[in-house]
């Protein structure tokens, strides 16, 4: 899936779908500093796609993934996104997509700790695998990354607002992508 379009991981971000297997190798050292975070029963808060496009740069999305964002456009088509276009480490484009999800439309009106576990639950769920990595990240307020034989999917909750990051696995390794959800949690929170 190296080659994956802007318009395909755009759809599969918003569809809330992965393609999974794989097996759990969490760092403790993060599940240690974000495992007793607790979101409580706080309302979720939107955000634009211009907001996602504007506080997390092309620049900062490059320091934190180590390939070069040389795009962002913001989508509020649908799920508000934005969507960066980076060059791989081959010289392919390579698509990446961080979103945030709404109160009513995306959570169904949940908060808290329900809104994110909905979230999560959603994914783990449209996986469909046994072999799903799943590790909690040192990432704003309360972050997972899930990872598959494809694509990394991140959620990270920050400020009040619920934000999901999808990158082809191909292009990132756990590390390169987790840097990318702490750098989310700082910049949209």
């Amino acid at each position: 899936m190296r080659n994956i379009t802007l318009n395909v991981l755009a759809s599969t971000a918003l569809a809330l779908v992965l393609t999974a297997c794989g097996d759990d190798e969490g760092s403790p050292d993060a599940a240690e500093a974000s495992a007793g975070a607790s979101l409580g029963d706080a309302q979720v808060k939107a955000i634009t796609a211009a907001e996602i496009c504007d506080n997390l740069t092309p620049d900062e999305v490059s320091d934190a993934i180590g390939l070069e964002a040389t795009s962002a456009r913001a989508d509020d088509d649908a799920t508000p996104q934005c969507l960066y276009d980076l060059t791989g480490s081959d010289g392919a484009l390579v698509g990446l997509v961080v979103a945030g999800m709404r109160p009513e439309s995306e959570v169904g009106g949940k908060t808290g700790d329900a809104a994110f576990d909905y979230v999560l639950d959603l994914n783990r769920s449209y996986a469909g695998e046994s072999g799903l990595e799943e590790s909690t990240v040192a990432a704003g307020d309360r972050a997972t990354h899930l990872k598959g034989a494809s694509l990394h999917f991140g959620l990270v909750a920050t400020g009040g607002h619920l934000i999901t990051v999808a990158l082809p696995v191909a292009d990132a390794d756990d590390a390169a992508f987790e840097a990318l959800l702490a750098a989310v949690g700082s910049e949209l929170g």
